[in-house]
């Protein structure tokens, strides 16, 4: 009777931990960058920026978004890019690079870093650390895609 009566015991309490576990966190690779806009509160050159975006080694290039005539007080929304930085899924923290792109020449002006840890907390606005020029980007780090 002893017997039955602790190992009927060693049942419930190992149940009891079984439901009692906290859940597993959300997967690394179920995570989802959207780049809103950027804005251009001062240009790299004298003349204009052919700016691309560079995000964790994705699309061509490693390249998520273009834009070309960027000035100064311009702000360019993604969908305004022939490449659109919508629901791009990575894992872990990875830097957003601006480049400034003349012909063949690839140059870095600035980046600013994200991190996974911003997940479904809302959009961000940055400013982005610079080489050269002055800009600011908005994106979004979600478990789900969006749109």
């Amino acid at each position: 009777m002893l017997r039955k009566l602790a190992g009927l015991l060693s049942a419930v309490v190992f149940a009891s931990v079984l439901v009692i576990a906290p859940a597993a966190p959300a997967s690394a690779n179920n995570l989802y960058m959207t780049i809103w806009w950027i804005r251009c509160d001062q240009q790299s050159e004298p003349f204009s920026d052919e700016i691309r975006l560079r995000f964790a080694g994705l699309g061509p290039l490693g390249y998520v978004a273009r834009w070309t005539d960027v000035d100064g007080g311009e702000t360019h929304w993604y969908w305004s890019s022939p490449i659109q930085p919508v629901n791009l899924q990575f894992t872990g923290d990875h830097p957003i690079d601006v480049i400034e792109e003349d012909g063949s020449t690839h140059e870095l002006i600035g980046w600013v870093n994200t991190f996974a840890s911003e997940a479904d907390q809302g959009a961000r606005e940055k400013r982005m650390f610079a080489l050269d020029g002055d800009y600011v980007i908005r994106y979004e780090i979600r478990t789900t895609p969006c749109c």
